[in-house]
């Protein structure tokens, strides 16, 4: 794969009280690959807040020097992607902004969450992969006695690749049942619809 080297230096805020979570990063980084230097700004955002003793809202944000498989993790922590999807195949480093926005509901046996989220990749060699995609959530759960869970979420996702002819656009839904046999053992019935 393609070797780089990522520096960065930043300073950060940090607040937790009882509802609020706040954590600010600002800072410089600097990528070399091949040889060749790019630099700019290092922008890092988490935000929640507890709205109610059963809503949240949370804010993610950012602007990073990143790859594929690192920003696959992110994704997945922010639940903006399919667990079972794979990481692009490239290695090739790029200048990533994202921002995602998300509200969830939880109470008692029902839980109820939304999020959006528009992600922007900017390589530093292979510039055909430059693209823009938004990405759209909702998940509603239902635990219907002590051991039995279901479930089902529709996620929305766009591509839109700058320097290339192509563009697509994916819907999948997911309904899941799932039992709890043991303290640490599960079974799920899982059914997917991929548009």
């Amino acid at each position: 794969g393609t070797e780089y080297d990522v520096r960065s230096a930043f300073v950060r805020y940090a607040l937790d009280t009882a509802r609020t979570a706040l954590s600010a990063d600002v800072g410089y980084t600097e990528l070399e690959q091949d040889g060749d230097k790019s630099d700019g700004e290092l922008l890092r955002l988490d935000f929640s807040r507890e709205l109610s003793e059963a809503t949240k809202v949370t804010l993610s944000a950012g602007q990073r020097y990143s790859d594929a498989s690192e920003v696959f993790r992110i994704l997945q922590r922010r639940s903006a992607l399919d667990p079972q999807a794979s990481p692009e195949t490239t290695s090739d480093a790029f200048k990533y902004r994202y921002a995602t926005l998300g509200w969830r509901f939880q109470k008692n046996r029902t839980s109820f969450g939304l999020s959006a989220g528009i992600n922007q990749e900017r390589y530093v060699e292979q510039t055909d992969r430059d693209r823009e995609f938004v990405d759209y959530r909702v998940e509603l759960g239902r635990r219907l006695s002590r051991t039995l869970r279901a479930s089902i979420s529709a996620r929305w996702h766009k591509n839109e690749f700058e320097n290339v002819d192509f563009n697509s656009d994916d819907l999948r839904m997911r309904g899941t049942i799932s039992w709890q046999l043991g303290a640490r053992t599960y079974l799920a019935l899982e059914l997917d619809h991929f548009n």
